[in-house]
């Protein structure tokens, strides 16, 4: 299980014991606001209020790569594709970014249209679609091969 905090801060714990695992995974400045692990537990996405996202291993307690970047204000959402294959960050710009968490790169085009922060993201079971709900009160669906 992992939890993040307001000192930048994320931690792993088991969930038995409840005990922590590790040194907390220290990289963000501020907030991390979400964190999300990869369908097959071998990455861990984490979102903060420093406008990145950030790709960890989480049996060895490092950063993946560089800090993926490209929103313009603090991420608040993470969703990975069932398949693991993509990660869509969104928060409050408004906008939602998907990534190849192998590469950190970027991936299509930014899927815009709310009129201020997006507070939800979900992928659909078969990774097709994905939702982006904002905190205008509309809900969007975005075909992902078209993306």
């Amino acid at each position: 299980m992992a939890t993040s905090s307001a000192d930048g801060g994320v931690r792993l714990w088991d969930p038995r014991t409840q005990r922590q695992l590790r040194a907390p995974f220290d990289g963000h400045r501020g907030t991390v606001w979400a964190v999300s692990f990869a369908p097959d537990g071998r990455v861990l996405a984490t979102a903060g209020a420093d406008a990145t996202v950030r790709l960890w291993d989480p049996v060895r307690g490092v950063q993946l790569g560089a800090p993926l970047s490209g929103h313009a204000s603090a991420v608040h959402e993470l969703a990975f594709s069932p398949d693991g294959q993509l990660l869509a960050s969104a928060g409050e710009d408004g906008v939602a970014l998907l990534w190849d968490p192998v590469t950190g790169e970027r991936v299509g085009s930014a899927l815009t249209g709310h009129e201020g922060a997006v507070g939800g993201l979900a992928s659909s079971p078969d990774g097709s679609l994905l939702a982006t709900a904002g905190r205008d009160g509309t809900l969007r669906r975005w075909i992902i091969a078209t993306v």
